[in-house]
């Protein structure tokens, strides 16, 4: 799991530099949440399994466990790096394309979903302090209006599912 999250915990957006040879800027490889079929294999993995279209449900695996792939998420995504706590998930919706919309929604989702429906209490706990981590980094003002302010697709679903949190 951590090296699936691992992936996507780079720098969002793809970060641009200037080319030593010229005055343009060289671009990067776009970031892993900007190409569809790796957005959709996240939020695949963070709703539990596959969405059917034909019956509108979600397909879940026995084998997978959303809330836990939800509360790495937070911790290993969330860990930052150099650009601090929380920023990476706070930029896939909030900055570049905010491909990742959809994602950081589905990720409220598995966290609200998850809590209560494990009877292990250390499970419980984990939830708790992952949700109310992410809480903590998205139900601020300013992110709130910069997600309101936004283009993306998605974002009225990702707000519904903060104030859930």
């Amino acid at each position: 799991m951590t090296t699936l999250l691992q992936a996507i915990a780079e720098s969002y957006p793809s970060q641009t530099s200037p080319s030593s040879s010229s005055n343009e800027t060289e671009t990067h490889a776009p970031h892993p949440i900007d190409l569809p079929h790796t957005s959709r294999l996240y939020k695949t993995l963070l709703q539990g399994g596959h969405f059917n279209h034909t019956s509108k449900t979600i397909e879940s695996s026995p084998a997978w466990d959303a809330g836990v792939f939800a509360v790495r998420f937070v911790g290993v995504v969330g860990a930052g790096g150099d650009e601090g706590e929380g920023e990476q998930i706070k930029a896939m919706c909030c900055k570049g394309e905010r491909n990742g919309t959809f994602l950081v929604a589905e990720l409220c989702a598995a966290l609200i979903k998850a809590m209560g429906s494990e009877e292990n209490s250390d499970t419980n706990v984990s939830v708790h302090e992952a949700r109310q981590k992410l809480k903590s980094w998205l139900y601020t003002s300013p992110v709130q209006k910069e997600i309101e302010e936004g283009e993306a697709k998605g974002k009225k679903v990702l707000l519904e599912n903060i104030g859930k949190l």
